[in-house]
């Protein structure tokens, strides 16, 4: 799935912390691959600001392909699901609701 920077960034943040063995393992692998390498974050200046936020050069429009399994799918629903039920959503959480839900 073609993912940009700040959805990219946004579902590493939304991921559970915790949940049974073989889920935490994909999540695990999903972190990896939503991850940003050195030459990514040479390309757009990726800084994390003291209130936990991301600021990154926009101009760089990096779109990154991401292998997201059955699995991977489900805990994404989820959590955008229970951030729904919660009362939790923002703007920011739109293309990932179109995207997954």
């Amino acid at each position: 799935m073609e993912l940009t920077v700040k959805e990219r960034i946004i579902l590493l943040t939304i991921l559970p912390q915790e949940g049974t063995l073989d889920v935490i393992k994909i999540v695990h692998e999903l972190r990896n691959a939503l991850s940003f390498d050195e030459e990514e974050h040479k390309q757009m200046n990726i800084k994390r600001l003291g209130d936990g936020s991301y600021e990154w050069d926009e101009d760089s429009r990096i779109i990154k392909e991401v292998a997201i399994g059955e699995v991977g799918k489900k805990v994404i629903q989820e959590e955008l699901n229970t951030l729904n039920i919660e009362g939790k959503v923002t703007e920011m959480h739109l293309g990932l609701f179109n995207k997954f839900v």
